[in-house]
């Protein structure tokens, strides 16, 4: 075999460095972006929350769910956090307000003790069936019981004084009243004839003949006077009413009784909703992108 030449062998390889196709590899492409320059956002990630603890932060968030630039709003907190049931802002614009709740819960929490302190201070704001419900009115009767009977028992004898007679008939009390003794009788009359004559009447029929007043017995007034008792206490609060009005029976009902504040104001709540005891402008609450509950005050 002949010998290659020198160029031949250089030609060869030349032709192996370059690969299969014979073609020079091309090198690797830069990436895009210049180094330095900021990351495009990952739009997985969510934005994130609101703190409710700095008052700077929820004035932004009032700011965006109002559309309001935040220098346009005032924050403060709001004398509604006194009532122990979680911590209020007043965010004001201009002559507009809101109160800023952290969470539903808490503005539910603060519905119940603003109506608690309603029921305390004026009951009559309520429904009288509804202060009624939760009077403990078992406890109401048995307190006013003993003075109800006393003055109806002064009342009755007072009346039985003025006319015996009369109350007897008023009362049908007939069959309680005991018949005027002989000396009593005779002390009318000495003929025997009309003795015997009104002996054979009723005894409130010889009281009368003999124009003298029978005696009412005690425990005739006192069993009127406990069955009037029990009648008007069926309804105690409307007799209180009778005496002073349905505001002033209400709250002598809750002065001698109690009411069972922390059940009503519950109850209250969760039957007409946390806005109607707190959103006193226009009955509604919104929530903001972090979840902070706010409604109109003014």
């Amino acid at each position: 075999m002949p010998k290659k030449s020198l160029d031949e062998l250089f030609a060869r390889a030349m032709n192996a460095s370059k690969g299969s196709t014979g073609r020079t590899p091309s090198p690797k492409k830069k990436s895009a972006r210049v180094l330095g320059a900021p990351k495009p956002p990952n739009k997985m990630l969510k934005p994130s929350k609101a703190d409710f603890d700095d008052e700077d932060s929820v004035k932004i968030e009032m700011a965006k769910a109002l559309g309001y630039e935040p220098d346009d709003l005032d924050i403060k907190e709001s004398h509604l956090s006194s009532f122990g049931a979680g911590t209020f802002y007043e965010v004001e614009s201009g002559r507009k307000s809101w109160i800023v709740a952290r969470n539903d819960e808490e503005a539910h929490d603060l519905a119940v003790a603003v109506v608690k302190q309603d029921l305390e201070n004026e009951p009559e704001m309520f429904e009288r069936k509804f202060i009624q419900s939760h009077i403990r009115l078992d406890r109401l009767r048995r307190d006013l019981e003993s003075d109800v009977q006393n003055m109806y028992e002064d009342d009755l004898r007072e009346e039985a004084e003025r006319n015996p007679i009369q109350f007897v008939y008023d009362n049908d009390l007939e069959d309680e009243i005991k018949p005027p003794t002989d000396d009593q009788i005779r002390e009318w009359t000495e003929e025997e004839d009309e003795i015997s004559e009104i002996k054979e009447m009723e005894p409130i029929n010889q009281w009368d003949a003999i124009h003298e007043e029978p005696e009412i017995p005690d425990t005739a007034i006192e069993s009127i006077a406990e069955e009037r008792t029990k009648a008007v206490l069926k309804d105690p609060i409307a007799y209180l009413s009778d005496m002073g009005g349905d505001e002033e029976g209400i709250k002598r009902a809750i002065e001698i009784a109690g009411i069972d504040e922390d059940a009503a104001a519950d109850e209250a709540v969760r039957t007409d909703g946390w806005e109607h005891f707190l959103s006193r402008y226009d009955g509604k609450s919104d929530e903001t992108p972090s979840g902070f509950v706010y409604w109109r005050e003014n």
